[in-house]
């Protein structure tokens, strides 16, 4: 994999061709790697709100700058990230039942040092009040996820 490459191939689309669908399987594809984005300490603080209908559009366009409205209206895909308000301990024992429940932990001495050591990290934000700005951060790192950008933009000036 040329790291380079696809570091040039980077795009963002300004302009969406509204006859054009986000085909269903790279919807599936994007889906899959924003599950699997990376966050600190696995604490995935993330929501990720996927919409493609006119309802959605509109319920989702008061929240955007108004110089992206065209942007949303004429997308055939979004996703809204959102991040929690804070990783209280029963998402973090969810989260944790997950790892478990995928492999990822071993047994419950494992699983009791992963807890302890997130609690650790998410409460030293908690106490400084820093956890939102924590969580946005990890935020950026899940929109880092794209699909290739030859197949829905319209306006080639960009490029």
């Amino acid at each position: 994999m040329d790291f380079v490459k696809l570091s040039e191939q980077r795009f963002t689309a300004k302009k969406f061709d509204v006859n054009k669908k986000i085909p269903r399987d790279d919807v599936e594809k994007l889906k899959t790697i924003l599950q699997l984005s990376p966050s600190s300490v696995n604490s995935q603080p993330w929501v990720f709100l996927w919409g493609t209908s006119d309802n959605s559009k509109k319920r989702v366009r008061p929240a955007i700058a108004d110089f992206n409205w065209n942007r949303i209206d004429t997308c055939s895909d979004f996703v809204v990230i959102a991040v929690r308000k804070g990783l209280d301990d029963k998402f973090q024992h969810t989260l944790l039942d997950q790892e478990i429940k995928d492999g990822r932990i071993a047994n419950e001495e494992i699983a009791k040092e992963c807890f302890e050591s997130r609690k650790f990290f998410i409460d030293l934000r908690e106490r400084t009040g820093q956890t939102l700005n924590w969580e946005t951060k990890q935020a950026y790192i899940a929109m880092t996820g794209r699909l290739p950008r030859h197949r829905f933009h319209t306006d080639r000036r960009f490029r």
